[in-house]
């Protein structure tokens, strides 16, 4: 049987929010050329976050990575994007 994404679980996913930061100028400049109308910006205990949806993160992130940038913001120290928290709602099916 193959499960078949509705159009309400597809709404749900592009409201994914994940909050970073980078440590790279020209990575923050390329955010700001190709993401520049899809960010929003959270404050937390005084800093100042990106947030972007999930699919928008991940665009980023492939992009961010195909440029030559280390982005492994899951395992590597030398990564220039740091993820804060992630939003996401979990959907039982």
């Amino acid at each position: 049987m193959k499960h078949i994404h509705t159009f309400e679980s597809f709404l749900h996913e592009s409201k994914d929010e994940i909050k970073f930061s980078i440590d790279d100028d020209k990575l923050d400049q390329l955010l700001q050329a190709k993401f520049g109308k899809e960010i929003d910006y959270k404050d937390v205990k005084g800093d100042s976050y990106y947030v972007l949806n999930k699919k928008a993160f991940d665009r980023f992130i492939d992009l961010a990575d195909s440029s030559g940038f280390d982005v492994d913001y899951d395992g590597s120290e030398n990564s220039v994007v740091y993820v804060y928290e992630s939003h996401k709602e979990v959907n039982e099916l």
